[in-house]
């Protein structure tokens, strides 16, 4: 069972939503494929550097293969505006983490068939020491904006499921480590140890059942903050909308501070669902449908410092000192037209320096002036 672009709809990296919400499948498969975002555009190519040095330190590639693969990595960098420096520094390091553990065997971004039916995805490593009949499970996030941990992590537990289904018949494994590498956020470093018995039990008790209940033509919505967070289908679930919705007000009268934590979480169901169906609309506008009443715009120009250290120069000739204008980039905008006399003279002091962004596009009600437009058309200009 895969979806339209080859991904198995049961994948192991989206299982803690799945198995939180079976019926999420059923509704994400009715919705077409979301737009890639940057931040996976970066993870991917965070795991195609990361698997490229891996293998070859791991022995799985020659040198004439990896110089190859390197090369054709760094060529196809060269239009990208991703910090090669810091991708290579922390695959770098990844490498060099998986070839400190004891392996008799390795492989590097290896498709598994688990032991339950319909799951399937790729390992970032797998590692087996033959010592100690131990079978390790590495998994490579170049988030950084949640630190992910191993233990009962369904998707390491389900890779870990694919790899014994692999090895078991011919290998002996006496020990199972799980672990996250996650090198952009401090301290987020994960390793949970577990035995082939206690897999098997986790398969029976969560994982079958799991799977299993996506597949029932009623399959149970069960909204929350961890299984709504990426599901495709959030901002249009009417199940979801029941669940932020506060409903049922009772009689006027004011809260009480002990009030106060229950509708904190309310408030922060609403807020995200909120966000979910503002996302969920600026797809569907980008792709060319119509939403009564709703329209994307450009944002709104902002001033931008074309190059900092040159506009740092032109401050300093012009007589200002350095706390007026810098700490260590140029100060702000609006310190600078406080500190300098105004925009106009900011402006003409730093001439071409001065520049503008703009950002993703904004959804707004029909009625702003403003004409409207789709991300397509800002990014490559308008398209007649």
């Amino acid at each position: 069972m895969t979806t339209s672009s080859g991904h198995a709809l049961l994948s192991p990296s989206s299982a803690h939503r799945w198995l939180a919400c079976p019926a999420s499948i059923r509704l994400s498969a009715q919705l077409p494929e979301p737009p890639t975002s940057p931040a996976a555009q970066e993870g991917t190519i965070a795991h195609e550097i990361a698997a490229i040095l891996a293998s070859h330190r791991l022995g799985l590639t020659t040198q004439k293969e990896h110089d190859q693969q390197l090369a054709r990595w760094h060529r196809e960098q060269q239009s990208s505006a991703h910090d090669q420096l810091s991708l290579i520094g922390f695959a770098q390091d990844w490498a060099e983490m998986l070839a400190a553990r004891p392996n008799t065997h390795a492989q590097i971004e290896h498709h598994l068939l688990s032991r339950i039916d319909g799951v399937h995805g790729t390992a970032d490593a797998i590692l087996y020491d033959q010592t100690t009949s131990t079978l390790t499970i590495a998994d490579y996030k170049y988030g950084r904006g949640v630190c992910v941990e191993a233990e009962n992590n369904p998707q390491l537990l389900f890779y870990a499921s694919g790899a014994m289904r692999q090895f078991e018949l011919i290998h002996k494994i006496n020990t199972i480590i799980l672990i996250i590498y996650q090198p952009r956020i401090d301290g987020c470093a994960s390793e949970w140890t577990i035995s082939p018995a206690e897999l098997a039990d986790w398969e029976t008790s969560h994982a079958q059942p799991g799977a299993a209940a996506t597949r029932l033509p009623d399959a149970p919505a069960i909204p929350s903050a961890e299984a709504c967070r990426w599901c495709p289908a959030a901002g249009v679930c009417t199940t979801r909308q029941a669940w932020a919705a506060i409903d049922d007000f009772g009689p006027p009268m004011l809260a009480q501070t002990e009030d106060l934590p229950e509708l904190l979480e309310q408030a922060e169901r609403a807020e995200q669902w909120a966000r979910d169906v503002r996302a969920h609309t600026t797809q569907a506008l980008n792709a060319g449908e119509h939403v009564e009443g709703w329209k994307l715009v450009a944002p709104r120009p902002r001033r931008t410092i074309v190059d900092h250290a040159r506009a740092i120069d032109k401050l300093r000739a012009a007589g200002y000192a350095e706390a007026q204008i810098s700490s260590p980039r140029v100060a702000s905008f609006t310190s600078l037209d406080r500190t300098l006399g105004g925009r106009d003279q900011v402006d003409q002091l730093l001439g071409d320096l001065v520049g503008t962004s703009s950002g993703n596009v904004c959804l707004v009600r029909e009625t702003d002036p403003r004409p409207p437009t789709t991300q397509l058309q800002q990014d490559f200009g308008r398209v007649e």
